[in-house]
Formats: structure tokens, C-alpha cells, sequence
């Protein structure tokens, strides 16, 4: 392997891992307000963009 393709899994497992926190972050959010308030209307909204981006991201993994 080389230093640049060590670098890239590096950032590659630090976006998994920011990813993961953002979740547990909105995940969160929800639990700690009401279902119909605004903030847990816009988390659950920006949970369904991560885990859409997160499928585009694990695409992108499986054509390298």
C-alpha cells in the first residue's frame, strides 16, 4: 500500500467516523424532543441526507 493510499483510508475512516457521531448526535436530538417539534422534524430530515450520502459514499468505496 502506498502513503497515499494509506492517507486516503485514513480520511476515509475519519468520515465514517464523523459520520457515526453526527448520527448518534440527531439520533439524540430526536429522542430529547417531542415528535413534532421543529428540531426533531430537522433531524430526522438531516439523518435521512447522512444516510443517503452514506450510501453514496460506501458506492464510491465498492468502485475503487
Amino acid at each position: 500500500m502506498t502513503e497515499a493510499e494509506r492517507e486516503q483510508q485514513l480520511r476515509d475512516q475519519l468520515l465514517v467516523e464523523m459520520a457515526a457521531a453526527v448520527e448518534m448526535m440527531l439520533e439524540l436530538t430526536r429522542h430529547a424532543h417531542r415528535s413534532e417539534s421543529m428540531i426533531c422534524l430537522g433531524a430526522t430530515q438531516q439523518q435521512s441526507r447522512l444516510e443517503a450520502a452514506r450510501e453514496r459514499f460506501v458506492g464510491s468505496q465498492r468502485k475503487r
